[in-house]
């Protein structure tokens, strides 16, 4: 069968090295955002990466609206078949503090992270669980997450507060896919990605993806760490507060 990923939230950093590495082993793509411009030319670097051979098409849409993404998975399905990989990568990063932060962004960020997250879960299980059937297969779901899920920083208070909520869903969906031959996992990304940074930078992320969903059964990860959490936090002068053991 034809391997697909399917990539939700896509930009210049951890998307397009993530769509580039799986275009380069012979997976075709599927790129959603908002921006349609970029898509357009990101569209491009993958297909490059994937010398021609590999499927690729851009999907604009609004990730928050629950209603247009379930519309447009659907039509990712359509046009490209049953995922073998989905990666939910879409958030905002900004700085959100206690008594400052609107709660209108705060509900977006719940839309576009978490609903969002819900939506394509709630689309990808049934065809993920159809794929694990197929010989040769590696049925998966990741999320792109963060160590501020269980110990948060207070100046960007709605990213740690999302995470946490995508955490505890994707423990749930873990509990539901995993018995059904769908890997479930994470990439806690502990700090800023940049590509001055020796381990926090996109291209290693998308090869920690790439090594995550290569995993057999016996030997599943459900969190991956990319980088030192207690070290990020004493380098922006955060107190360690861990709301569960690590």
């Amino acid at each position: 069968m034809t391997k697909l990923l399917v990539l939700v939230g896509t930009g210049p950093g951890i998307g397009l090295s993530t769509a580039t590495l799986f275009a380069s082993k012979g997976f075709d793509i599927a790129l959603l955002s908002r921006n349609a411009a970029r898509l357009a030319e990101d569209a491009q670097k993958v297909g490059a990466a994937g010398q021609g051979k590999v499927k690729v098409m851009s999907f604009p849409v609004d990730v928050s609206d629950h209603v247009l993404l379930k519309k447009t998975l659907g039509e990712v399905e359509q046009h490209m078949g049953k995922p073998e990989v989905v990666v939910f990568n879409a958030a905002r990063i900004a700085q959100t503090v206690i008594g400052e932060t609107s709660e209108e962004d705060i509900i977006g960020d719940f839309k576009l992270m978490n609903i969002g997250q819900y939506v394509a879960a709630s689309w990808a299980l049934p065809l993920l669980e159809d794929v694990a059937e197929e010989p040769d297969t590696h049925a998966s779901f990741f999320l792109t997450s963060s160590g501020v899920s269980y110990d948060p920083v207070p100046f960007i208070l709605s990213l740690s507060m999302m995470k946490a909520a995508q955490n505890n869903f994707l423990a749930s969906l873990a509990k539901v896919a995993g018995p059904k031959g769908v890997h479930v996992g994470r990439i806690d990304i502990n700090g800023v990605v940049s590509d001055e940074e020796e381990v926090r930078n996109a291209k290693h992320i998308a090869e920690q993806l790439w090594e995550l969903y290569q995993q057999d059964k016996d030997n599943w990860s459900f969190v991956e760490d990319c980088g030192d959490m207690d070290g990020f936090l004493k380098a922006v002068g955060v107190e360690s507060k861990r709301v569960l053991p690590a």
